[in-house]
């Protein structure tokens, strides 16, 4: 249970774009996209608010600068209708939890906004108390401010797996990784289930920010000496995310440990994050793994 929701809440990172864009009908002077998030899994609320077992996620923005910052958190993976009324949010400061209601005009997506002061910071806590765990990616907006200085935010994103109101798995994601166009990238990867200690793998999220265009990517895995062990490829819908830990990619290895590197070239730009996961089944964390050309 817990790998299949590891391969759910993979999809996580972000990109950091400095300055002003037109994105989905909005100018906005800053932009993070975070290809996944990912909530319930659980059981209901204490005291109104506290979820109690399952997955909650969490959206913390620091504001770097003097001028108040006008954020958006828009749920990009899902139509407004497959989330509204369902998913929770706990907004900083608030000992009770609201419905997210409002609507992107444009792309008919689900948003709620936040307000950040001036050198200020805040989290925002989004959650579902159902069995079945529900993911998708997130857009986080900053809005052009009419004065001539633009607010500049840093935002992460941290996971939280709760098993009677007690945190037994959790993850803190900083940005990633941006590739452009069949550009090589490779990074460390290792898969260890021995008895003896705790079970470790790697896995990899990545998200096509082309809007129609599916991207082919291909993968390679090489051995700790570089030689190559297989390569294999996956296509990847417009706006889509792919989620695998290493012993789930492609064609079965048939390895119980494994050390080595893989390498990633895509057909449309993508963003990806690397994450390596140590736990022994009740208790586990998350990593990240840098990335390179």
């Amino acid at each position: 249970m817990k790998k299949q929701i590891f391969g759910l809440l993979l999809m996580v990172m972000s990109l950091s774009l400095s300055l002003p864009t037109v994105v989905w009908g909005q100018i906005t002077s800053q932009e993070e996209i975070f290809p996944q998030f990912a909530v319930g899994g659980g059981t209901e609320y204490a005291d109104g608010f506290r979820l109690v077992s399952g997955w909650e996620t969490g959206v913390i923005v620091k504001n770097k600068t003097g001028v108040p910052a006008k954020v958006r958190v828009l749920f990009a993976g899902h139509r407004a209708d497959q989330l509204r009324g369902l998913i929770k949010v706990q907004y900083p400061g608030e000992n009770s939890l609201a419905d997210i209601t409002d609507i992107d005009p444009m792309t008919k997506v689900l948003f709620f906004p936040l307000e950040v002061a001036p050198f200020g910071s805040v989290q925002a806590i989004i959650s579902w108390p159902k069995p079945e765990v529900e993911a998708g990616w997130l857009k986080v907006q900053v809005e052009t401010p009419s004065q001539p200085r633009y607010p500049i935010v840093s935002v992460f994103l941290q996971y939280r797996y709760k098993v009677n109101s007690l945190v037994t798995g959790q993850a803190t994601v900083n940005p990633g990784y941006y590739n452009g166009v069949n550009r090589d990238i490779s990074f460390y990867a290792r898969r260890y289930t021995g008895a003896n200690q705790d079970r470790s793998e790697t896995g990899l999220a990545l998200v096509n920010l082309s809007f129609n265009r599916p991207s082919t990517c291909t993968f390679t895995r090489r051995n700790r000496d570089g030689g190559i062990l297989d390569s294999f490829n996956e296509v990847i819908p417009g706006l889509g995310h792919f989620a695998r830990f290493l012993g789930e990619m492609g064609p079965s290895l048939n390895l119980i440990n494994y050390e080595g590197s893989m390498e990633v070239s895509c057909t449309a730009t993508v963003i990806i994050v690397v994450l390596q996961m140590t736990g022994n089944g009740s208790n586990f964390n998350f990593s990240t793994i840098n990335i390179g050309p």
